[in-house]
């Protein structure tokens, strides 16, 4: 039988302290293409392949639980060091895990008006390679 997947299964972690409430988090990685053309033989492109990277974002919403914090995420910034990082989407069968270290290199903290929740939202790169793993 086939499930979907819905974003109320995600986990997310850095440095091993999970958001409680997390709202969104994205996950992105590019294959740099190196252009081989040296004249335009038959109009097609050629490229080679270069090295991919990794990187995203993420919001969860600012509680006074005892995971992830916004004070968390300023210190890992400050810090300009990578920390460990766990994502995944989904449980059980289908879902994936991925795991590896980043830089955190943005932080912001929204507090709107009219008695909303705040809401702390981040981006990451990636440092070195990163490991998916299928949940079953």
């Amino acid at each position: 039988t086939m499930a979907l997947l819905t974003s109320n299964n995600t986990v997310l972690q850095i440095n091993s302290e999970t958001a409680v409430c997390p709202k969104q988090w994205n996950f992105q990685s590019d294959l740099e293409l190196k252009d081989l053309q040296c004249n335009l033989v038959n109009g097609a492109k050629r490229f080679t392949a270069g090295n991919y990277g990794w990187s995203g974002s993420g919001s969860f919403i600012y509680d006074t639980g005892s995971g992830l914090t916004a004070a968390d995420l300023l210190a890992h910034l400050k810090s300009r060091v990578v920390k460990p990082f766990s994502g995944a989407f989904g449980t059980g069968a289908g879902s994936i895990t991925i795991t590896g270290s980043v830089f955190i290199n943005n932080v912001n903290i929204d507090a709107p008006d009219g008695g909303e929740v705040v809401n702390v939202s981040f981006s990451y790169t990636g440092d070195d390679d990163f490991t998916v793993t299928a949940g079953s």
